[in-house]
């Protein structure tokens, strides 16, 4: 959205919503369970104003070593290989970062479509113009008839350019 800010003819031409993400979970970042070392420059980036008390993380990484294990030993790699190296950096989780970044769009009036999985983009001239998004119910109705009304079909959103 803040791209949109110093473009009122384009922010008018994309309609009442111009900006979704669309997320296959209830909410945005369930579905991402891993932990992980983030930069912080994305964040200030983003948000320049939000003090890093205030990021979804759980700490900044002061200290850095990485071990060679075997059955009886453990060997400190030295020099530390530089993917190996996260001083600075901050442990989050992907889930927790997801719902965060969830929330701070729909304060910025991106509209989030819930329980909905994208199943195509819709590229023409090599510009994305929509996506297809998938049925739903379809998992809790294999068991029934593929007629089931409960399998609500997938729908077409594009943007006319």
């Amino acid at each position: 959205m803040q791209l949109l800010e110093n473009e009122p003819e384009l922010t008018e031409k994309l309609g009442e919503v111009p900006v979704a993400v669309i997320e296959k979970g209830k909410t945005p970042g369930p579905t991402c369970s891993p932990e992980a070392n983030m930069r912080p420059s994305a964040m200030r980036e983003l948000f320049p104003d939000l003090d890093p008390s205030d990021w979804p993380v759980y700490q900044e990484v002061t200290k850095d070593a990485v071990y060679f294990l075997t059955s009886r030993a453990a060997f400190p790699l030295k020099p530390m290989p530089p993917n190996f190296r996260n001083h600075g950096n901050y442990v989050t989780s992907v889930a927790r970062l997801g719902r965060f970044l969830g929330e701070k769009a729909e304060e910025a009036g991106v509209y989030i479509l819930n329980e909905t999985a994208a199943d195509k983009l819709l590229v023409e001239d090599r510009i994305v113009r929509g996506v297809r998004s998938g049925d739903k119910g379809r998992a809790r109705m294999a068991r029934s008839s593929p007629t089931s009304s409960g399998i609500r079909r997938g729908h077409e959103g594009d943007r006319a350019g």
